[in-house]
Formats: C-alpha cells, structure tokens, sequence
C-alpha cells in the first residue's frame, strides 16, 4: 500500500481499516510467523475478529482500555488487533513484571478486562468477518485512544502515554517515502510490547502486506540464535537498540551468515556512530546498495519517531557524535532556551501530529510537558523532550544528553527517582541516591546507594530483591552500595563526583563482604573474573547469582561474549538456566569434555573420493594463499601465531591413518610449525613450502614469509575447505594482533570436534580406480561487478543458493559438448552453528544429473534447485566438479590475499567460483585431454543472460526440497502457489 492508501483518501483512517484493506489485498500471503505458527492476512483477521466480538460483548468500546497480559506468540498480535477492531486501547503489561508492578498499572488504566491466554478458549462460536461501527457501542474515529504505554515517572509513579490512531497511521504514511515499506518486507518483532519501538515493527510489516516474525524472548537474549534467526528467516528490515546492535555484531563477526536486510534502524538510545565501521567493514555488500542503516531519534511521547539520519560507511564516520539528523516531513523539532527563543543549542522541543495526547489521569503533568507552541498556528502544541540538543549548520541536530537526572539504559526511559522512591519505602534505608554509571566504556548500569538506618540489618541482596518486587528488571539497580553516610558538596547537595565504583573502596564505616567459596576449576576462575570485569566486583563467589550481584540480559550478552574469547563454550539461554559462577562453569565444561571426539575416524566422503589420488602423498593436494602484510610483523611474531593456530585448531593437526588412508587421528598440540623464509618471490618458495606437507607424519602447514612484505601459506587439503581458510586468517590477524600488544594468544573456542564430525558423517566405504594424472590447464572468467551485485537479489527472489545459480547455466554448456546429460558433483560448504568454528575439510559432495531445463531462467533455477537438493551424497567421482568458495578474506585487513592456488584437480574439470574484488571469478582447471575454453567463456554468457531473466519476473515458487517431511510433489506444491502467489522475494 502506499502512504497515501495508509493515511486514507479522505482523512486519517483508523488502524483496524487500514489494516482491513491490507487483509483484503493480501489475504493467502503470511502475516505473523512466531514459534512454527504461521497466520495469513486472512487467518490474522478473522481470529482477531472473533476476539473483538468478545471484547464487545464485555462492553469494550472507544476511550476504553483492555490489559494485555501475554507472552510472545502469534495470540499476543491476535489480541492487539481485536482490542483495536473492539474501538479500545490496548494497555502492555508484561507477565513477567513483578506483582507490585502490575497491580499499579492496573489501578492507574482502570482497563474494561485484561486479555489472557485463557480469553482465546471458547472463540469459536464468534463470527469472523470485519467489525463496523454498528457493533460498537460508539463510533471508532481516528482521534481515539490506540494504546497506552507507560514510562518511568520522576516521582516515583510511572506515567502512561495515550497515543491515538492518528498518531500510528502519520507515522507510518510520513515515513513509507523514506523506507519504501512493502509486501515483500520481513520484520521482527524484537522487542517488548511495552517499549514503543514494538509499535513501529508491528505496523510497518501489517499496513503493507509483509511478514512480522515474532523472536522468542530466549532469542531475543541471545545474540547468535538472533543471527541465524534473522538469517534463516530472511529479514529485511530490523529495528535495534544501539546496545542490542553491538552485540548482534559481534555474533556477526564471529560466525557470519547470510544476510537479506534492506535496513537497520536504530533507536532508543544514543547511537555511536563510529563502532558501525566494523559492521561497514564485515559487510561490503552494504556499499552497493542505497542506505542501509538509519539512526532514528525518538519519544513515547511523540509516537515512536522523530528524526531519521540515513548512513553509510563515509557518512557514518564523517557524522559529528550524538547526530540524530533531521525532523520526519511532518514534525518540527525546535532547539530552544530558556525563553523559548530559538538557540543553537538548547532544549529540544517537537511540534506536529506525531504528539501523542498526553499523560493518562495526570493532568498537571501534560499541562507542563505538552506547551503552547509559541512558534506555530494558534492552538498548536509542543511537547518539551527535557533533551539537549544542537543544531548544525546544515539544519541537521545533534543529540547532547539530558537536561534533567533521566537517563536511558537498553532503550528504556528510567528516572532515578522513581528507584529512589521505591528503595526509600523500604523500613531499614535512611538516606538514598540513584545514579546511572559507565565505569566499563559501553556499559550502563543503575547503582543506588542507600545509608542503612542505624541499628537495622541490611544487605546488598535484600535491597536488589525488594526492588525487583515492586520494579520490572530494567529499573532494578545493577548494583546498590552500602554507606555511612551520603557524600555533600558544600552546598548540601549529594556529590555524586564523590560516589565510589559499585565493588570498590567506598567511604569508611562499611567493610565488603567477602566472596562466599572461591574458584575450585579453571573455569570457575575464567567466569569468576569476567563477572567481575563487567559487573565491577572484586568479591565474586562461585554460588553468587548472575541477576542478583546486578546482571542483566545485556550484560549476559557481553559475557557469553568474553567466556568464549576465554575459551568456554556458553550461550545466552544457559546464563538464565545456570544462574551461579559453579552451575555455568560445568555447564562450559560439558563441550569441552565432548570436544574431545573419537581417537581415530573415518576419512569424510569428500575426501574419500581423493583418496586414490595420492592424498597420503607428501607435497600433494596441497592448498596454498599468498598474503600481503599490509603492515611490517616481526618473524618470531608470525612464528608465535601459527604455532597457536596449529594448537587451537585440530584441524590443523590431523594425520592420516589406516593401510589406504581412509581413516585420520589428531596428534596433540605442541610441536611448532617451522616458518621457512625466503630471499625472494617465486616458484621454488611455494614449491618448497608445498615438498614439506606430509599429512601422514605431519605437519599439514607451512608459512613463507617472502621479503618481509608477502606471507605464503600452504595447507593440505584434509585441513581446509572455504569456510577453514576464512577462520584462519581471521584468526592468524588476530593473534598477531595480540602478540604485538604483549598479550597472551586468545582465540574463539571450536564447538564441534572435526573428528566428532567426521565420525557422525562416516561414508560407506567406496573406493574407486584412480585416473592419471595429466598437465593441468587454467582459464578464468568473471561476472561483472554491476550483476554481481545483482546474485542476493536473484537468491532471495527465487530461494536458491548460489552453487544453483552456477549450475544452472552450466547443464546446457556441459550437455552440448558431451552431447548429452552430464553428472556434475556439487560441492557444498554448508555449515549449522555447532562447526561454525570448525577448521578441516566439512565439504560435502552431491551427484546431479540434469537431461535439460526449461527455457524461462526462474523455472531453470527451479528445477535445479530440486535435484541438487534431493540428490544423495556421493563417493564415487563424476567428470566434472562444481564448488562455490564464497567470499575472499576481507580486503582491509592485516593480511590482504592477492593470489590463491589449490591441489591438481582430481576431476578432468573443476569448476571453483568464489567472490573477490566485488566479481563472481569462476576459475576452471582441467587436464589437457580437455578443451575447457570455450565452455568457460559460454558458461559466463549464459550466466549473465540468468541474472538478467532471473530479476525480469519474480521468484517461481516452493519445490519439494522446501519441505521434506511434508510427502509432496511439485505438481501439488504448483498447486498450492496458485492460490498464495510467489512466496519468495525476501524469503527463501
């Protein structure tokens, strides 16, 4: 729809009609996917319509409130839509806040009747078909109240803010010509139903066809299951808090995944601009397309949004710090002073239809933050955002800070004196400050200090709980410090420069306890540390609890994060399920002892498929990468980062073992890999390196170190496969960076074994007579950058890999010069989350034989795509392979490739492609009893004409691949798409 379609030809429209046309136009196409429950349109509407009826017949109607009490699911957007059909306004309360919490809000919105889970029980007998004003009690207008959210209020009550229809639908109509918002966008719903940013995801998947896919809050927790969340459910437009975001991409770096967003947008807190260089950096994609992320400064008070600031990597790192941009077209934001005069920098004030109606049951309140705007037409108002701001030269703002004591942690709102207030209530405090602190760069946390009344007992722990009694978790202080006294400035006010380090000395009188057991294992010490690094502690014990020293969910992420530097295997959903330093050191030591694997395994079948070519051979099937070092390293640097790649990756270490070869062992670590130097580029450096690879008594790695300028690295093939060679010269830049500072060697920890693999994926034994040998030829082709970056349009839009892609064109290059079907294995690199870490040779191999395909380019990728996945894995070698290497090692970092090489091909032709330089290279090696240039330049033709045809119509639909337990043929899949329409274009 467009914005002109979502505001209503005629005036504003209410949500519920809007979201009806949607509903009519898009009715078989989904909605929501939460959990393996997938609602169209049309399904989303008729159960959120029987809802409403109930709600009705309740007496729920306009300027009425109804309490939404759900988790996350499909049933919590059900219930927001119905209270809307219903005329009332929904009022979020989470189940998980505490009792004190709720029955507060609740007193406060006096809602007609709170939606549970049990409310869905018994709505069958409801009609489903849309409400109209002759079913409620009055009639539904734009003007009325949508939902109330409520924010941390100054005087210990919290307030809420009633925004109305109108408010949601300006919103998403001012900002649809900045995003293009459309039915083939995926969002999340990420974040909480009581944080205004859940009304922007909701609406900008719901009023324009898209998909809303709601995260489970365990997801949400975790930055990795995030990651492959976002990847696997092709996401196109997420919505982070800057915190959230950091995480997230540090999940990225460490194990990457295919991305399909079209944008990022920021908002709830202060965005630093110059951390997103590294995302820049991990994603050079992002470069070739329009703007990508979206800094978005806003209010709850001015429904969601109120700037938009479009970056990319230059303007990013040009951006001035604090810059949110400029007003959304139907807003003005003003930076005032005191008198409300015009000021370069001052107070920001916002004026327009995005201010919400004000504050529920709190007139005085509204009056004095909802103002005359003494700039506008008689009558406007102006909301005052108690945020400081300035505005550049250019008419852009940048953001300063507050003008009062609020502050903003994980994107909430929280002002210290509504903790202040609660902790005061407690009979054993006198004396109580609350402050926000950022004594670790990045981390923000809530730390009271509280003076016990003398004479009566009081510890740490109590004050936490008693908060987390009355107060959701994001306003629980992270820390609370005991004192004598409360320090002043000479003029009577608490001197808050003078507040000690939460876990520090702090002023006399009150000794720290000590730490209840100290640690017993490595582990116990490793985690004992970092918790108290990021919770700023010195007296961790191993039966202290996470939460209750002041833990959060974020904190929890950065955590997970350095125990994994450390070596531990965590995730975030084991820090909720092992709460103690000694319930998650065993929980970390459990991957390590299964790490372990099997003492000897079998040779995986790809490799298998080498073994009559002389793979236990010295000097064979050897791989090699020449670096340039963009930098001078020192040799005994280099020297020291191979040895610990050689001992933290086993890959590295395996032999090859068994009279054939057909089995491989790892030897320990501890033997030093030799860096062999040379005088100066050429054959008989890599030559030499090549002569000392021995994969029956080691070592599989060699390095080269030419002039002092290149770096050669030559590995066998048993050791390496695309994604390995990814891993270590990550991993190479990042000991030697280490290295260079003085510090110990710390790697990411390897989850799954690869001799554990290995044995799982353990091949029937087939041998097959070997082939001899012939000089091997090499011709190379390439796709333009322009369709180059065209291939994640034509993945997305048809569901297809990139290996599809390449051996589509391929079938009738092959088929004409054999003169009929050829069999081409396909090699495939796919990896899940557990041999994300995995150094060694994971690929896969896959027989395909194709007779021929249709003409049309989407029905040919189709077709493919249904017989590469359907095809078995094989050990018995075709004529010809096909391997897609994915992208090279990033261009900016310390060691730059300029030139790769692998093994003689095994094969008459192999076909490896990979991306480098912005290109699709396709690199073919074959002997010379064949003649492979022709085929390779034709093969690149019909490439290019793919790309073109593939982006002329959209996606061609579902095969049988898409749902293998499902029992069913492409003629009944056609079927089905006939009636939903092409289900691809963003998702695959």
């Amino acid at each position: 729809m467009t914005a002109q379609q979502v505001a209503g030809d005629d005036g504003p429209r209410t949500l519920p009609a809007a979201f009806e046309a949607v509903a009519a136009r898009y009715p078989d196409a989904v909605a929501v996917s939460a959990e393996g429950t997938d609602l169209t349109y049309a399904e989303l509407n008729s159960a959120a319509n029987r809802l409403a009826r109930h709600l009705v017949v309740q007496g729920v109607g306009p300027e009425e409130f109804v309490a939404l009490t759900l988790p996350r699911g499909a049933d919590l957007v059900v219930a927001i839509l119905a209270v809307l059909k219903a005329g009332a306004a929904y009022v979020p309360i989470e189940p998980g806040h505490p009792a004190d919490r709720i029955a507060h809000l609740m007193r406060d919105a006096r809602p007609a009747c709170t939606v549970t889970a049990e409310t869905f029980a018994g709505l069958a007998g409801y009609p489903g078909h849309d409400l109209t004003d002759a079913d409620r009690a009055i009639p539904l207008a734009a003007a009325h109240p949508a939902y109330v959210i409520y924010t941390s209020g100054s005087t210990g009550r919290p307030k809420g803010v009633v925004v109305s229809h109108a408010n949601v639908i300006r919103l998403m109509s001012t900002t649809e010509p900045l995003f293009g918002f459309g039915p083939d966008d995926v969002w999340t719903l990420f974040h909480s139903f009581a944080f205004d940013f859940s009304v922007w995801e909701l609406w900008g998947a719901l009023l324009y066809g898209g998909r809303l896919v709601v995260v489970p809050y365990l997801t949400s927790r975790s930055p990795d299951d995030f990651l492959r969340l976002l990847a696997r459910e092709r996401v196109t437009v997420l919505n982070q808090t800057p915190s959230a975001f950091y995480a997230l991409m540090d999940a990225d770096r460490n194990d990457p995944a295919p991305l399909a967003l079209r944008y990022v947008i920021f908002g709830g807190e202060a965005l630093d601009l110059g951390r997103l260089d590294a995302w820049f950096a991990g994603h050079p994609g992002l470069e070739r397309r329009d703007t990508v992320l979206v800094n978005m400064y806003g209010i709850t008070e001015t429904t969601v949004h109120v700037t938009h600031l479009a970056l990319d990597r230059t303007s990013a790192a040009e951006a001035g710090a604090g810059a949110i941009g400029s007003a959304l077209p139907d807003l003005r934001v003003r930076v005032l002073d005191e008198a409300l005069r015009p000021a370069g920098h001052g107070e920001l004030y916002v004026a327009g239809p995005g201010l919400a109606r004000g504050y529920l049951n709190r007139p005085a309140l509204t009056a004095e933050r909802f103002i005359a705007d003494p700039h506008g037409p008689a009558g406007a108002r102006m909301y005052r955002s108690g945020d400081l701001a300035r505005r550049h030269d250019d008419g852009t703002l940048g953001y300063l800070g507050r003008a009062d004591q609020q502050v903003k942690i994980r994107g909430f709102r929280i002002e210290p004196g509504e903790v202040e207030a609660v902790l005061s209530r407690n009979p054993s405090v006198a004396g109580v400050t609350v402050v926000a602190r950022e004594d670790q760069p990045g981390v923000r946390r809530l730390v009271a200090y509280v003076v016990p009344r003398a004479g009566l007992p009081l510890t740490e722990a109590e004050l936490r709980a008693f908060a987390a009694a009355r107060l959701p978790d994001y306003l629980v202080p992270a820390a609370v410090v005991l004192l004598t006294a409360l320090p002043l400035t000479p003029n009577g006010k608490i001197d808050r420069a003078a507040l000690p380090a939460p876990g520090r000395a702090s002023l006399p009188g009150l000794p720290a306890p000590a730490p209840e057991t100290g640690p017993r294992t490595r582990e116990e010490g490793l985690l004992a540390v970092i918790w108290g690094e990021l919770l700023g502690r010195d007296d961790v014990g191993v039966h202290d609890n996470f939460f209750e020293l002041g833990g959060d969910s974020i904190t929890g992420i950065q955590m997970v994060a350095r125990a994994r530097l450390a070596g531990l295997t965590l995730t975030s959903a084991q820090v909720f399920e092992h709460q103690t330093v000694a319930e998650l050191a065993r929980a970390a030591a459990e991957p390590a002892r299964a790490a372990a694997g099997p003492r000897e395994a079998p040779l995986p079948a790809f490799l298998r498929t080498l073994s009559p070519y002389g793979l236990a051979e010295p000097g064979r099937h050897v791989q090699t990468r020449l670096l340039r070092l963009r930098r001078p390293v020192a040799e005994e640097t280099l020297r020291a980062a191979l040895t610990a790649l050689v001992d933290h990756h086993e890959g590295l270490r395996l032999r090859l073992t068994g009279p054939d070869a057909t089995a491989m062992t790892c030897v320990p670590a501890g033997d030093d890999p030799e860096l062999l130097t040379a005088a100066g580029p050429g054959s008989a450096s890599e030559a030499k390196a090549c002569a000392a690879i021995d994969p029956v008594h080691g070592p599989l790695l060699r390095g080269v170190l030419i002039d002092g300028g290149s770096l050669l690295l030559a590995v066998h093939r048993i050791a390496v496969d695309p994604v390995s060679w990814q891993l270590l010269l990550d991993d190479l830049e990042t000991a030697c960076t280490q290295l260079e500072r003085g510090e110990a060697v710390r790697l990411a920890p390897t989850a799954t074994s690869v001799l554990a693999w290995a044995e799982r994926t353990a091949p029937t034994p087939t041998l097959v007579p070997g082939r001899p040998h012939h000089r091997v030829r090499i011709v190379r082709t390439e796709l333009s950058a322009e369709r180059t970056g065209l291939l994640p349009e034509v993945l997305a839009t048809h569901g297809v890999r990139m290996a599809e892609v390449l051996l589509a064109p391929l079938v009738p290059v092959l088929r004409e010069w054999a003169g009929g079907p050829v069999t081409v294995d396909v090699a495939g690199h796919d990896r899940d989350a557990d041999l994300a870490r995995t150094v060694g040779c994971l690929s896969t191999l896959r027989q395909v034989r194709i007779d021929d395909l249709p003409a049309a380019p989407g029905d040919a990728l189709k077709q493919v795509k249904q017989r590469v996945r359907a095809a078995a894995p094989t050990t018995r070698p075709a004529e010809v392979s096909l391997g897609y290497l994915g992208e090279d090692h990033r261009a900016d970092g310390l060691f730059q490739p300029v030139q790769s090489q692998g093994p003689a091909p095994a094969y008459p032709i192999e076909i490896d492609c990979r991306l480098t330089g912005g290109r699709l290279e396709m690199t073919w090696s074959h002997d010379d009893r064949v003649s492979a240039d022709r085929l390779a330049f034709r093969h690149a033709e019909l490439l290019a004409t793919l790309v073109d045809g593939c982006l002329l119509r959209p996606g061609t639909g579902y095969t049988p691949s898409d749902f293998p337990l499902a029992g069913l043929d492409q003629s009944a899949l056609d079927l089905i798409q006939q009636r939903i329409g092409s289900p691809f274009g963003g998702r695959s």
